[in-house]
């Protein structure tokens, strides 16, 4: 768990990974056995006092924790336990390329040291195809491209540790109409849409149900003493299920299945054909340039913008409250591009 210098570890850091492994030892265990791994390796562990490490990295978080901090000597060369083939190298350059954002912290800090590995393992077998593989692959995002916001690493490390630890926590929250509001939560899970991070929690006493934007969290709080209160039918799955981020509703019930039936062009009917709507999906050839599609499938706000994405290759037949919302919404448009009246 030690890093190599320039980072550093408190033994209070030390505890809470030695904790989320099982393992149950107090801070000064930890501290002690540092002092004989200090006697062990000298000259190649650092032992550095709270104060000296404030100031050389004076932005840190420091969450009270005002103890040594250790570390690896930098120059110590027999640190590299492990040894990578270029597979598994390649593995973990993907993973550090493309998954950092769904991992907790503390397995991030963890893998760290395999990530630089890895690295230097490509590297060093950069004439060998496989280890090009990396620059043959990408993934790119079926919506316009934007700048995501910008989540602070001590509200992200905070809501990872609570989901971990099973702990509440009170957050400081900016809504979109601007308004702050407190909320006290029994986080479930993250989840990752279009490039945010989105919490998804019951609010404390009340159990309403409720997602979260991780950059509109202004401030934190690790309730350590308050466990989650369990509730049944409500793991992150379930959330999903229920359709918690699909948005708002486009019909009269809360995320009810809804008999859709559409007709598309062949272009797109196509790109249905291979990745369906649902498993019931059924496709009819209406003439050479319509294809009627038929699905049961959930009703979210999603699925009203997905529809709109398609324009005028798409007439939206049943159910008929959907088929109003659409034509009104064409209606509003061409309202607002021919006679220049606003919504």
């Amino acid at each position: 768990m030690l890093p190599q210098h320039p980072q550093a570890i408190s033994a209070g850091k030390i505890k809470i990974k030695l904790e989320n492994q099982r393992f149950d030892v107090d801070t000064r265990k930890i501290q002690r056995d540092m002092a004989d791994l200090l006697a062990v390796f000298e000259n190649k562990l650092i032992c550095e006092p709270y104060p000296n490490y404030k100031r050389r990295v004076p932005n840190a978080e420091f969450e009270n924790d005002k103890s040594n901090r250790y570390s690896w000597s930098k120059d110590y060369k027999e640190l590299k336990l492990v040894g990578l083939n270029i597979n598994q190298a390649l593995s973990l350059r993907l993973v550090n390329k493309y998954l950092v954002s769904l991992l907790p912290k503390v397995t991030i800090d963890d893998l760290e040291p395999l990530f630089e590995e890895a690295a230097n393992v490509l590297t060093h077998f950069e004439k060998n195809a496989l280890s090009k593989w990396q620059n043959k692959i990408a993934i790119v995002e079926a919506t316009q491209p934007l700048i995501h916001p910008v989540v602070k690493p001590v509200i992200n490390d905070a809501v990872g540790q609570a989901l971990l630890s099973e702990k509440q926590i009170n957050i400081t929250y900016t809504r979109h109409d601007s308004k702050t509001n407190n909320y006290s939560l029994n986080p479930i899970g993250l989840v990752l849409r279009n490039g945010s991070h989105y919490l998804i929690a019951t609010k404390v006493g009340t159990h309403e149900r409720r997602q979260f934007a991780l950059h509109r969290i202004k401030k934190i709080e690790l309730l350590e003493d308050n466990p989650v209160e369990q509730i049944d039918n409500c793991t992150l799955e379930d959330c999903l299920q229920d359709g918690q981020m699909g948005f708002n509703l486009t019909g009269p019930a809360a995320y009810g299945m809804i008999n859709f039936v559409g007709v598309f062009d062949t272009i797109t009917a196509n790109h249905l054909s291979e990745s369906k709507l649902s498993k019931d999906q059924r496709v009819e050839k209406i003439d050479d340039d319509h294809y009627q599609v038929s699905a049961t499938i959930k009703e979210t706000e999603q699925l009203y913008w997905w529809l709109l994405s398609f324009g005028s290759r798409v007439e939206v037949k049943e159910p008929q409250h959907l088929r109003e919302k659409m034509a009104k919404t064409a209606q509003a448009m061409l309202d607002r591009y021919v006679t220049d009246t606003y919504l």
